[in-house]
């Protein structure tokens, strides 16, 4: 039983590093799961969890896989190109640019859902200044579902519906929600992993300190 559990809690971390992962708890949710100790095993990493196996490993100095390398502030972000359910072109990653706060996240994502009031704060307080907010829905689920999500909320800020998961590959997100502040250079200025809550103040002072 401990080999199965050490082969299970592996397979998890695969799954983790890879965009697959919100799909996995998507499915886990709604009951596709097969035997307690998968579901408990899966639903620990997912979410809202910041941990993650090898970032955990990256920040302590040890050997990771070739293939496992991660986004660090300073960093040229990965050129992003979409467009928001009002159908303007957002290119994030070029110079040039505005300063730019990606958040992304999904509908069914608990986590997710609370921090949405911190950036609308956010839009309310920086839009004046230049910086755009960015929220990035990566939902399965038809677009109808995140319009009536932001149309409930009463969101103001951009929204885009990437129903593939592009910016999870680009930006290696294996889990949500995860915030990104890209400057007007198209470099990393910030990154934060799980929630807001607790981190916007240092969100805020990187905006403040920013070239706008």
């Amino acid at each position: 039983m401990r080999h199965q559990v050490n082969d299970i809690q592996a397979e998890c971390l695969r799954w983790w590093t890879s965009s697959r992962m919100v799909r996995v708890h998507r499915s886990l949710s709604n009951g596709f799961a097969r035997g307690g100790v998968v579901c408990t095993l899966l639903l620990s990493c997912a979410c809202s969890s910041p941990k993650d196996h090898f970032r955990d490993m990256a920040e302590k100095g040890l050997p990771v896989p070739a293939k496992y390398k991660m986004i660090a502030v300073g960093d040229q972000a990965p050129l992003y190109e979409t467009a928001t359910l009002a159908g303007d072109s957002i290119h994030i990653g070029l110079a040039n640019q505005p300063i730019t706060v990606m958040n992304v996240w999904a509908t069914w994502c608990v986590s997710c859902r609370e921090e949405m009031h911190d950036l609308q704060v956010l839009q309310d307080a920086y839009k004046a200044k230049g910086v755009r907010v960015v929220g990035v829905s990566v939902d399965e689920a038809d677009v109808a579902r995140v319009r009536t999500f932001v149309e409930r909320e009463k969101l103001t800020f951009d929204i885009v519906h990437d129903q593939e998961g592009r910016v999870q590959q680009l930006y290696q997100v294996s889990g949500i929600p995860n915030t990104f502040i890209i400057g007007k250079d198209g470099r990393i200025l910030w990154k934060s992993i799980g929630n807001l809550h607790g981190v916007v103040d240092s969100l805020k002072r990187v905006l403040d300190g920013a070239e706008q």
